[in-house]
């Protein structure tokens, strides 16, 4: 019997169906979200300025598919990307700019696992009530999202 093989990627790459492998086990995930930032209210009297949170990125799925190989035929790898992270705000009622979509995780044109959606920004319309003079610093910063990866393993002895 054969030794099963297993190849991880965390960058883009090409890998070789092995003679005598039709089929493979293919682990992947797509690029996870970016976080939203938060937003920024400034109420008058006083110079109240509130933040709503940022919104946290989209996680990516995981999917495990078994994909039919051609031996000896290279296959290209791309890993997706993370979202990048959502622009603060500076400006007085402004909302936090949303996190960036997460990119695909593919297997040559056999298998896509899809980014995951990045986090909405913080609401920058948000009432407050502090005395004149005080203040709430605006949102704090977002997050980017974490890139993908794809997990191979073949078997000689896949049956039909």
């Amino acid at each position: 019997m054969g030794k099963i093989a297993s190849k991880t990627f965390t960058s883009n790459g090409s890998w070789t169906a092995p003679a005598g492998v039709y089929f493979i086990t293919c682990e992947g995930v797509g690029g996870g979200g970016g976080g939203g930032a938060g937003g920024r209210t400034v109420n008058s009297p006083g110079s109240v300025v509130q933040s709503g949170g940022g919104g946290g990125g989209g996680g990516a799925i995981v999917s495990r598919l078994t994909l039919p190989v051609v031996p000896n035929t290279t296959y290209s790898i791309t890993i997706g990307s993370g979202g990048s992270a959502g622009t603060p705000v500076l400006s007085p009622n402004s909302n936090g700019g949303n996190g960036g979509t997460g990119t695909n995780t593919t297997f040559g044109s056999l298998a896509t696992f899809p980014g995951a959606s990045g986090g909405i920004g913080g609401a920058g319309n948000a009432t407050a009530s502090l005395s004149a003079g005080g203040q709430i610093p605006f949102g704090g910063g977002a997050s980017a999202g974490l890139s993908g990866g794809i997990n191979i393993h073949d078997s000689p002895y896949f049956i039909l």
